[in-house]
């Protein structure tokens, strides 16, 4: 990969790797979706780290009204990373 990207795969660490994977629930019914991979760039050096994904990321529907659900869908969004050391948390930092 790439400097300053991750790629986050389904499945536990000590398995092999699985499709990433969630379902649409709405009244009109259920629709789920899956991806091998989500990859996405980090910046080195901010606190807290922050991984990002582009909206580009597709996932294909596995299951679900083929009338109702679409055939894909993109996901985007980011997450901030802590180390949980409760009673507060602390800011994770890639360097």
């Amino acid at each position: 990969m790439a400097a300053d990207t991750f790629s986050i795969r389904g499945g536990a660490c000590t398995e092999g790797a699985k499709n990433l994977k969630f379902t649409m629930t709405s009244a009109l019914g259920n629709c789920t979706y899956e991806r091998a991979t989500l990859t996405g760039p980090f910046v080195t050096n901010i606190s807290p780290a922050t991984l990002k994904i582009g909206s580009s990321q597709a996932f294909t529907r596995t299951a679900g009204d083929g009338g109702f659900c679409p055939a894909s869908l993109t996901l985007g969004g980011g997450w901030y990373l802590y180390t949980d050391n409760l009673p507060t948390e602390t800011p994770l930092v890639i360097s």
